[in-house]
């Protein structure tokens, strides 16, 4: 039955904690490694005499998930006004590259981005592509530089002329404060203010999901055997419930994890899910789609034949089905704790 429900997991999201003083000679999917711990950050951002000037002061709690698949940062400057966001990292098998997945969300605007890259002779390479306002191709690439274990600095930088010269407008400069970051309670927010910057009827959905909840989730294999295990949902708001974080466990003593990142993309007005699980190859898989008929109804991007649905009953109660080719693969029902 493990071996089978391998095999399943392996066609949703795998079709396409320690400190390392020395992080690039780690493992290649442990290299953000490193990363992990408590950071107070000093942001120099450039001025228009191209001078620096430190004008930002903020908190890096980064943690490794999924028993280290994955790094989660969550960033905070203090006062509702403050950059603030957060990030999933892990490394693809296949593309032989790190890929960053971001959210920094403003009034009202949330979304994700999306950057590739490697490490180096230390030093830490991460690429994207976008339009520029009068259609050039534009090159945005971040750096991780100076590592050591209690100290490194980060950059970006944006080419317009295919990478042969570059312009930077950040730098950050980080300072150890403590070795491992704390989750806080599962009903309060993480990166937290008031809630104002995301005040949209559509941000409250997910937000029903903040907390520890205790269930059931139902396998189904080929032959339409159904296999149950006992199963715990804890979920985190992030930024006052812009977004929510979630942890889902299941299976022999928790042998099966998944980990994902829920929110309203506004840049497409869609319920956005990012998914990632604790196998060794699976790849972040995005669900989107819209509330329907007292459910969040999402499909896989680029697989129509894989579909995720939400049914956020009250406070107290919540499921989720996950059918592939029609066929329910997957559900779990839950209690609030």
């Amino acid at each position: 039955m493990k071996q089978l429900l391998l095999v399943v997991l392996s066609l949703i999201f795998c079709n396409s904690q320690g400190q390392n003083s020395h992080p690039i000679t780690a493992e290649l999917d442990h290299q953000f490694d490193f990363w992990v711990g408590q950071w107070d950050v000093n942001l120099l951002v450039r001025q228009g005499d191209f001078s620096w000037k430190s004008q930002h002061q903020s908190v890096a709690k980064i943690f490794p998930v999924l028993d280290g698949r994955a790094i989660l940062e969550l960033w905070d400057e203090p006062g509702n006004q403050g950059i603030k966001g957060f990030s999933l990292r892990y490394y693809d098998f296949d593309l032989k590259k790190w890929v960053l997945w971001l959210n920094w969300p403003t009034k009202n605007r949330s979304g994700t981005s999306s950057l590739q890259g490697e490490f180096n002779h230390g030093r830490g390479e991460f690429f994207s592509t976008f339009k520029t306002q009068d259609g050039k191709d534009g090159i945005t690439r971040y750096s991780f530089n100076d590592i050591t274990a209690t100290s490194l600095r980060w950059d970006d930088a944006f080419s317009t002329d295919g990478g042969k010269t570059w312009s930077n407008n950040w730098i950050m400069e980080f300072k150890r404060t403590k070795d491992n970051a704390e989750f806080e309670n599962a009903t309060t927010a993480h990166t937290y203010e008031s809630g104002g910057r995301c005040d949209l009827a559509e941000f409250r959905k997910f937000e029903k999901l903040a907390g520890t909840w205790d269930g059931l989730v139902e396998e189904i294999d080929g032959n339409g055997k159904p296999t149950t295990t006992k199963a715990t949902l804890t979920s985190y708001k992030v930024l006052g419930g812009c977004s929510i974080i979630s942890f889902l466990e299941y299976g022999d003593k928790g042998s099966q994890k998944i980990f994902s990142l829920k929110t309203y993309n506004t840049f497409i007005n869609k319920y956005a899910d990012l998914q990632l699980s604790n196998e060794e190859n699976s790849k972040l898989v995005r669900f989107f789609g819209d509330e329907k008929e007292n459910e969040i109804a999402l499909s896989a991007s680029g697989d129509d034949n894989t579909e995720l649905s939400w049914q956020l009953n009250d406070d107290q109660s919540v499921s989720f089905r996950l059918h592939k080719n029609e066929k329910q693969v997957l559900s779990g029902k839950f209690l609030r704790k």
